[in-house]
């Protein structure tokens, strides 16, 4: 089925459920939290690629992100020059709050203000300048 419009609408027959078969995928449309349809109704799909998430519109102008299952990220190296004066470091992945250990030489790290790191969205900025032989290894879920 083929459409050439902006809007179509497919009405389920009897059983009032859709059903896509096969084994591919469903496309969604892609846009950025700016490019978000002002006008959508509720139960409008999108994945959002300013966040990398499923989105749902809830009310018009009002999207909520889908849960999934988050993902673990084990042993990652962080970009960032290791020396001896640089002390932030980036994540490839924006972590789940709360959920990083970082760990330098295999020792476990202390978050917070006047501890080892503090964490903004994906950059660690430590409270010491790493030295360039120093292991720095982060694990999170994302």
């Amino acid at each position: 089925m083929l459409f050439d419009h902006t809007t179509e609408t497919i009405d389920p027959d009897l059983t009032q459920v859709l059903t896509i078969g096969g084994t591919g995928a469903l496309e969604l449309p892609v846009g950025t939290s700016a490019e978000r349809p002002p006008d959508a109704i509720a139960g409008a799909l999108r994945y959002n690629s300013t966040t990398g998430a499923v989105e749902i519109c809830s009310a018009p102008g009002i999207w909520d992100g889908i849960a999934s299952v988050p993902t673990f990220v084990p042993k990652e190296i962080p970009t960032g020059v290791q020396d001896e004066s640089n002390t932030t470091f980036t994540l490839t992945y924006l972590p789940i709050e709360g959920t990083e250990h970082v760990y330098v030489n295999g020792l476990l790290m202390d978050s917070g203000v006047g501890n080892d790191y503090t964490i903004d969205g994906q950059n660690i900025t430590f409270s010491f300048s790493p030295l360039a032989v120093d292991k720095i290894r982060v694990t999170y879920f994302r």
